[in-house]
C-alpha cells in the first residue's frame, strides 16, 4: 500500500512534511488508518505539490504510484478523493476523471473506506464537484506527522507496495 498526500498549499514542500500546513491533517489521518489497523510499518509516502492542477500528469508522483500499485494489484490511499478534484480546474473535472478511470480499483479513501470503484454514481458526482477547502478530520492527535519522517522507499519499478 501506498499513502498519497496532496500539498496545495505554500511553502512548496522541500523534504519532510512534518508540520507543513497543507499536509498536516492528511498525515495525521493516515496515522490513524496505520494505528487503527495494527500495520505495523507506515506506509511508502508519497506526495505532490499544486495549488490547481489539470490532468493526472501534473502530479507525477500520484500517476507513478497508481501505476506501481496497478502492476501489483495493490493501491493508494488518499485522506479524502474530494481533495484531488477540489483543486482540478473546473473545466478538466470530467477528463481527469477519465484518466484515473484505468485505476479506480486501485485508489481508496479514508473517508468513504472505499475504492473509487465502488463509488455509488451519486457519490462519485459530489466528489466530482467538490470545491474547495476540504476539510476531512479522521483523527486528530495524539498522532505525529514524525512517525512518517524516514520514507521507507522512493517511488520506483522496483517499488512493491505491502
Amino acid at each position: 500500500m501506498l499513502a498519497y498526500i496532496l500539498v496545495s498549499k505554500r511553502p512548496v514542500p522541500t523534504g519532510s512534511l512534518r508540520g507543513h500546513p497543507g499536509a498536516k491533517q492528511q498525515l495525521i489521518n493516515l496515522l490513524h488508518l496505520v494505528k487503527q489497523n495494527g500495520i505495523s510499518t507506515p506506509p511508502s509516502l508519497i506526495y505532490d505539490y499544486a495549488e490547481v492542477f489539470s490532468n493526472l500528469s501534473d502530479l507525477p508522483k500520484l500517476e507513478q504510484g497508481l501505476k506501481v500499485a496497478k502492476s501489483y494489484d495493490s493501491f493508494v490511499v488518499i485522506d479524502d478523493f474530494r481533495r484531488l478534484f477540489s483543486r482540478c480546474k473546473t473545466e478538466r473535472k470530467m477528463q481527469f476523471y477519465e484518466e484515473l478511470s484505468e485505476y479506480t480499483s486501485h485508489v481508496k479513501d479514508l473517508r468513504t473506506k472505499r475504492l473509487l470503484s465502488e463509488l455509488p454514481q451519486v457519490g462519485l458526482t459530489q466528489i466530482i464537484a467538490a470545491e474547495k477547502p476540504i476539510k476531512f478530520v479522521l483523527a486528530t492527535p495524539p498522532y505525529h506527522a514524525s512517525q512518517f519522517d524516514k520514507p521507507r522507499a522512493i517511488i520506483s519499478d522496483q517499488i512493491r507496495p505491502e
